[in-house]
């Protein structure tokens, strides 16, 4: 018995050495292949990887970007029935729009198993050894190249909605509704995922399909919802409005041009009408130019050594297009036949001689003048209308003064005719012809009073009307310009007045002690004539007359300021002159 046991004890230790030592041996045999796969997966895609049914595990991660290439270049390439209910056409993946992310997908492979802790990549490794791991290819649909293709495959597929709405028939002069109407989409949101149930079909199979998801869209705003609206808007259109600016002036509205100013906007999916703000307010500014008026300062005069007021000023008056807007928009909402506009009145800077000591201008600075003998009727006619307008012009202490601003606009509606002017190298009628001689004017007083002159073009030619020549400033509504600068303490006041053939600018303010001195203009060239072989003098028409004027300012008996405005004439031959 004891022999028995003995032997019974050996072999159950033999045996248990054996199943330890098998343990030990798969144990160690799958470290064994599990390290070898660890190492295998090192530097490629880990095995077990497919992307959409192709398997492409066991791929060197450097020839990814290659087989990608032709995996796509495939897949772009396979042709798709695209079905839409009872309609279908045959297409592939790049025509409709399909486009394959390379640098994402690759990324994508990359990751799997190769991301995270040793010991999380071994377990993912082996798990994808096992059991597999699918990764689909990283894509988009471009919509406006898919929604092409449709329309040229499957026409009518989509129906865009309608919503109500109301429009304006001008012929009929009334708003009308505009019907609402169904619509049709293709589900695009859906395209990937199906698009993706493609391709994991694999490439092995002979026919691919693409069934298109419709989705119905109902209007947001139907048309009985609408049919108010349209009621009232005829209602407000229903007959003029009369605009009030003041007490004398009026203006019609009519229909057409109130339909203009309503609108119909989407508010919480419910449609409202309102007014166009933007609309009524250009009407307004438009209008405007009717209605504004400057302020006329009164005319003032050297007198007994004081600057006096010896003519009435006039309030100037201005639409308030803000608040004249919101009056209409009152107005028509509550189907008034007139509506008051607002007009502002805009008090003069001069109506007393208070205001004249206010604003400083306590003595007569400086006079210019020109001759314009020989003018023709219109030239004269042209130069008293601009002396009227810019007659008044007050200049702020440091502002600068331009002739272009403060003349206006140049037009038949603010009296101008017709007369020459120097242009494009020729001497053509144009309306305001002889403004120039105003300019001329307030450029001579200017010099004189010692002021900046920061902007001055002399004319082209010699013009008689400028003698002596290099004293003149020619402008243009659009350029050149007479420009300078008060940098007298206190306003300035230019004021014109025409004396028999003669202009007279005054420029009034206060002065601070400055002296000027003006030299010439003296003549640096004059080859405008030459003699010719019988010793008689002829016109030169390449001939050219340069001359130079200097202004000098001195304080305290010192020289602080000096200028040259040089001139340069050409021979009026040049012009057709």
């Amino acid at each position: 018995m004891a022999n028995n046991y003995q032997v019974i004890k050996l072999a159950s230790k033999v045996f248990r050495n054996r199943f330890v030592f098998a343990i030990v041996l798969v144990f160690s045999l799958l470290l064994v292949l599990i390290s070898i796969l660890f190492l295998f997966n090192r530097s490629r895609i880990v095995l077990g990887v497919n992307l959409s049914k192709e398997n492409i595990g066991g791929t060197k991660i450097s020839q990814l970007s290659q087989s990608l290439d032709d995996y796509f270049t495939q897949w772009g390439k396979i042709k798709v029935l695209v079905r839409g209910r009872r309609r279908s056409f045959v297409s592939d993946l790049n025509s409709l729009g399909v486009e394959f992310f390379k640098k994402e997908t690759m990324k994508e492979l990359a990751d799997v198993g190769h991301q995270g802790s040793f010991i999380y990549r071994l377990a993912i490794q082996v798990k994808t050894f096992l059991t597999g791991w699918e990764i689909k290819p990283v894509m988009k649909i471009n919509l406006p190249v898919f929604k092409k293709v449709i329309k040229e495959g499957l026409p009518g597929l989509e129906v865009p909605v309608r919503e109500a709405t109301v429009k304006y028939s001008s012929i009929k002069n009334n708003f009308e509704v505009v019907s609402s109407q169904e619509g049709q989409r293709i589900q695009v949101e859906l395209l990937p995922e199906r698009i993706q149930k493609t391709i994991s079909r694999g490439s092995n199979q002979k026919f691919y399909y693409l069934d298109l998801q419709i989705q119905k869209v109902e209007p947001r705003i139907k048309t009985e919802d609408v049919i108010s609206l349209a009621n009232l808007a005829n209602q407000i259109i229903a007959r003029p409005v009369i605009l009030i600016a003041g007490n004398n002036r009026k203006f019609k509205v009519d229909r057409d041009l109130i339909a203009q100013w309503i609108d119909f906007q989407l508010e919480n999916n419910q449609l409202k009408l309102v007014f166009n703000r933007e609309e009524i307010e250009n009407y307004l500014t438009n209008l405007s130019q009717k209605i504004n008026q400057k302020p006329v300062n009164a005319q003032v005069d050297f007198s007994n050594g004081k600057v006096q007021t010896f003519s009435l000023a006039h309030w100037g008056r201005e639409l308030d297009i803000l608040r004249s807007a919101e009056m209409i928009e009152e107005g028509l909402n509550h189907r008034q036949k007139k509506v008051k506009l607002i007009i502002n009145l805009i008090k003069p800077l001069i109506e007393t001689n208070s205001d004249i000591e206010k604003l400083g201008i306590g003595n007569l600075l400086v006079v210019g003048q020109s001759d314009f003998s020989g003018s023709p009727q219109n030239r004269v006619h042209n130069i008293i209308v601009g002396s009227r307008r810019i007659s008044g012009t007050l200049i702020p202490p440091g502002q600068e003064f331009s002739f272009n601003q403060s003349i206006g606009e140049v037009s038949k509606e603010n009296g101008y005719l017709p007369e020459l002017v120097i242009k494009n190298h020729q001497v053509i009628p144009e309306l305001g012809g002889g403004l120039c001689q105003i300019s001329t004017t307030i450029f001579r007083a200017a010099v004189r009073a010692g002021l900046p002159i920061t902007e001055r073009q002399p004319h082209a030619f010699p013009v008689i009307y400028y003698n002596p020549q290099g004293f003149d400033a020619t402008i243009y509504s659009t350029g050149p310009d007479l420009k300078f600068i008060n940098d007298t303490p206190n306003y300035i006041l230019i004021q014109g007045k025409i004396k028999g053939n003669y202009l007279y600018v005054y420029i009034y303010g206060t002065g601070d002690g400055r002296e000027v001195k003006v030299i010439g203009p003296k003549v640096i060239k004059n080859t405008l004539k030459i003699k010719n072989q019988e010793g008689r003098l002829i016109n030169n028409p390449q001939g050219i007359l340069k001359t130079v004027l200097t202004q000098e300012i001195w304080r305290n008996g010192k020289i602080v300021h000096r200028v040259n405005f040089w001139s340069t004439y050409h021979s009026p031959l040049l012009f057709g002159e």
